[in-house]
């Protein structure tokens, strides 16, 4: 379970980015942590968003809930609107630092919400804190991967935001 490749990368994150739930679901059973990175900084979540694997995602989501140690990034991940605001409070040098925090592959705050639900991206824009037009490693913006993850409500809410439905990412799509 947590051995790893010559990259480090992990049978969880290998199976969230190849999109085998079933092996998502039995590695997670029997102790995989998704949060745990490969040398190249990358973990299951973040493959799971970047590959659009939503089904992987939502079992990712159920093993996160009502852990007690969530980053800010996997308080949006699970839609939880009273950690995210809270989280947000803490964080050191207010709503312009929250707004240009990164994960991996360069998703920022507002990618993690367009895989989630409208009323994240909304609080994250009542917030301050949602960045419309920023751009991954591949310059896909939020509404690029909501539209790409098949998640209509970001859509309307990122819409709703100002996002440029014409904004393309290096493969111009």
């Amino acid at each position: 379970v947590w051995s790893g490749d010559l990259s480090d990368r992990t049978p969880l994150l290998v199976e969230s980015c190849c999109g085998v739930l079933s092996s998502v679901s039995s590695l997670l059973l029997i102790g995989a942590d998704p949060r745990d990175f490969d040398m190249n900084g990358r973990c299951s979540i973040s493959e799971a968003i970047d590959n659009c694997r939503v089904e992987v995602l939502d079992v990712i989501r159920e093993w996160l809930r009502g852990r007690s140690d969530l980053s800010l990034f996997e308080a949006v991940l699970v839609d939880d609107a009273a950690l995210v605001t809270r989280l947000l409070s803490a964080v050191a040098g207010g709503v312009e630092a929250a707004r240009e925090m990164r994960g991996d592959y360069r998703l920022s705050l507002s990618h993690y919400a367009s895989v989630t639900s409208g009323s994240m991206v909304e609080l994250l824009r009542a917030r301050g804190v949602l960045d419309v037009p920023s751009r991954d490693w591949i310059d896909r913006t939020p509404l690029l991967m909501a539209s790409r993850c098949g998640v209509s409500s970001s859509v309307l809410s990122l819409l709703s935001s100002g996002a440029d439905v014409r904004a393309v990412d290096r493969d111009s799509c």
